[in-house]
């Protein structure tokens, strides 16, 4: 007996994808979940007869609304998107088909979405149908270059109910093949955890778009009319946070490798103070960006300034040519930009320095691996601390706990002591942080690359909860009106509810975000850097 095309890719479907548990194990989830089953469709896709079945079963439902183009999300629809196109030409029919990348490659043509997109309508394909997390992400995409998505077509639908909301929202159709139940499968009671609802604003593009570094850049700092922030161009903005129309611009020189400003301003008064690739520190007039003075004796400054108004001085790291002394703390004149004193260090020193007025000290790490704490207002050196990679970020001060907290490119979250210099605990993640980590209550929140979220007890080093995004995580996470934001390198914006510990929001954009959030109470608006520079403010909506 020979089967009919739906039929037969249900057993192949039932043979190579339906994954159970045995002897009690639980199966992980892409999303650190434990359940009882998986539907890992790839194997179908990689299977020759499952591939080819499933364009055919897709032409048959589709054919009559011919022509349209197809495209999805890499990878799972790559291998549909490929089958679909060479199926369409067997049935004497041209289709243009792209994908959509997780994350733009910052090198060769740089693009996010591969292959040309058409005039024709969009079809979207996908594996399967669960929360709607993938088809956003291929919505904003195309949205970004004022494209959308007609219907969507997928084996298998798990009916999940913030999917059917997002397509409602959206006015997608969907098409599928299956539901959960055809292959005996239910879907597991879930809590149910109210989502917040976000809406972009308006959006902020320079003359030039970066793409070449993914890296933390310039986190914007805010006063209560503009914000302010550097770009890969060497230009330095300041933006009306209501409209999004730019203030001022100035232009600093640029760096032959092509970075421009990665340092993230500080301002006080009248005064906006940040480090550029051209060697130079900067203050500058906010009200007209006039320069009011520039530090000049580094050839790189990638590290962000620390301000201590009550000392008169600006604390930050200076990066040199000079073999074995690569690097230099500094503190400068806040009012003149005179150095005050200054630590020289063998390797570069691209970290951030945290000052404490409390303590009155300065902690910074170094490409060296250590962190290092000095007194602020003359430089002693107090303690050094051996890292087991360079720390290239800001540090935090613990001081309930007299510590303070760091995470370094060895993957750990180091807290340490600060009278003696030693460490008190450290986490060990899956990859490099690049992150300043944010303390809220007992809890300290450290963003990782491996794509997590850390929830730790401040002063045990316990985790008590690992929250997983799809991309991996630079944006240092920050608290907001009682919600912790980080962004992610899948281009989406995660509101957390530190009550739970549980994702209670999500946006997305075109593009990775790998600065932290920052916000306007006056305009109830919140800001998000892309890592190309662009500058997106959205709001939350009421429930």
């Amino acid at each position: 007996m020979i089967l009919k095309s739906k039929d037969r890719l249900l057993q192949i479907i039932m043979e190579k994808s339906i994954i159970l548990s045995k002897n009690g194990n639980k199966i992980m989830s892409t999303k650190g979940k434990q359940g009882k089953w998986l539907v890992d469709l790839r194997r179908t896709f990689m299977d020759a007869e499952g591939l080819e079945l499933s364009a055919k079963v897709f032409w048959d439902k589709f054919e009559k609304k011919w022509p349209f183009q197809v495209g999805g999300l890499e990878a799972g629809s790559v291998p549909l998107v490929a089958a679909m196109i060479l199926e369409g030409r067997h049935r004497g029919l041209k289709v243009n088909g792209f994908f959509v990348r997780k994350e733009r490659k910052n090198h060769g043509r740089q693009h996010l979405i591969e292959g040309e997109i058409t005039n024709d309508p969009i079809v979207v394909v996908d594996d399967l149908m669960n929360a709607g997390g993938t088809l956003n992400k291929v919505r904003v995409a195309l949205e970004d270059i004022n494209r959308k998505i007609r219907e969507v077509f997928v084996i298998v639908n798990y009916y999940n109910v913030r999917g059917q909301n997002f397509l409602k929202e959206n006015n997608i159709k969907i098409f599928s093949i299956y539901r959960l139940a055809d292959f005996g499968l239910e879907r597991g009671k879930t809590k149910k955890i109210p989502q917040s609802k976000f809406k972009q604003d308006w959006h902020f593009q320079p003359f030039e778009l970066g793409h070449y570094f993914v890296v933390p850049k310039s986190t914007p700092a805010l006063d209560s009319q503009n914000l302010y922030f550097g770009s890969d161009a060497a230009i330095f903005w300041a933006v009306n946070q209501k409209t999004g129309k730019p203030a001022w611009y100035f232009q600093c020189g640029k760096d032959l490798k092509k970075k421009g400003i990665f340092s993230s301003p500080a301002l006080h008064r009248d005064r906006v103070f940040f480090g550029s690739y051209d060697g130079n520190v900067y203050c500058l007039d906010t009200k007209n960006g006039s320069l009011i003075w520039k530090f000049g004796e580094g050839d790189w400054v990638g590290s962000s300034p620390a301000l201590a108004p009550e000392l008169g001085l600006l604390f930050i790291g200076i990066e040199k040519g000079v073999w074995g002394k690569k690097g230099s703390v500094l503190a400068l004149d806040i009012q003149t930009g005179e150095k005050v004193w200054e630590y020289v260090v063998k390797e570069l020193l691209h970290g951030s320095p945290a000052y404490s007025k409390e303590k009155g000290i300065v902690a910074i790490g170094t490409n060296d691996a250590t962190l290092l704490l000095f007194e602020a207002k003359t430089g002693r050196k107090i303690w050094e601390f051996q890292a087991g990679g360079p720390i290239k970020y800001r540090p935090t001060f613990d001081l309930k706990n007299n510590a303070v907290l760091a995470g370094s490119h060895d993957g750990k979250i180091y807290s340490i002591d600060l009278g003696t210099g030693k460490e008190n605990w450290s986490v060990q993640t899956e990859d490099i942080i690049y992150s300043t980590p944010l303390i809220v209550g007992n809890k300290v929140y450290v963003t990782s690359s491996d794509k997590r979220l850390y929830v730790i007890n401040l002063k045990t080093g316990k985790v008590l909860k690992e929250i997983r995004a799809i991309g991996n995580i630079l944006s240092s996470p920050r608290e907001i009106l009682g919600k912790i934001y980080f962004g992610s390198n899948d281009g989406a914006i995660y509101e957390i509810n530190p009550k739970s510990n549980e994702i209670s929001g999500k946006l997305y954009f075109p593009e990775r975000i790998t600065n932290a959030v920052t916000y306007s109470p006056k305009q109830k608006l919140f800001f998000a850097l892309a890592n190309d520079n662009r500058l997106f403010a959205f709001r939350k909506m009421k429930s």
